[in-house]
């Protein structure tokens, strides 16, 4: 059964099974397929099946839709392993099962730590973990990274 995959999102992980007919995707609890995501628009974007073929069509959303990187105009062709983007929520085109998504989903992590520094996101989280601790400090690991951090900064 045909169906998209949240790759990306406070979606992320949830299959939307793609019915026949049309699929109206957006924040609004009226439609088919319900995203989190406040730059997605109540009423973002539909699709249309035509057999084993669906076609994509935005539904004059805020901050537009998106397929495989390009913002789309009219109808669009939809077909396997295509991406969908509306607000911050990627979307993929699939007709296997989730195990054959994990993989992508990995790569997309691995990217997002290569994008943002490891070493800034630890040192960040950990100086909030230390502030959220003023009056205690924490113990374990969380004690062991702070004073690691707090000698780095020295």
């Amino acid at each position: 059964m045909a169906k998209l995959v949240c790759l990306h999102g406070i979606n992320k992980g949830d299959q939307f099974e793609l019915k026949e007919g049309t699929i109206t995707i957006g924040r609004s609890p009226d439609c088919d397929i319900v995203l989190y995501d406040r730059k997605v628009s109540r009423h973002h974007c539909s699709l249309h099946s035509r057999g084993k073929y669906y076609l994509l069509e935005d539904m004059d959303s805020t901050h537009g839709t998106y397929l495989n990187g390009n913002r789309i105009k009219g109808k669009e062709s939809f077909r396997e392993e295509d991406k969908l983007r509306l607000g911050q929520t990627t979307l993929v085109f699939s007709t296997r099962d989730i195990g054959g998504i994990i993989e992508q989903t990995a790569t997309d992590a691995a990217r997002d730590l290569e994008e943002h520094s490891f070493g800034y996101l630890m040192e960040e989280a950990s100086g909030k973990l230390v502030h959220a601790h003023t009056d205690k400090p924490p113990k374990g690991f969380f004690r062991r990274l702070a004073d690691k951090l707090a000698f780095k900064k020295s």
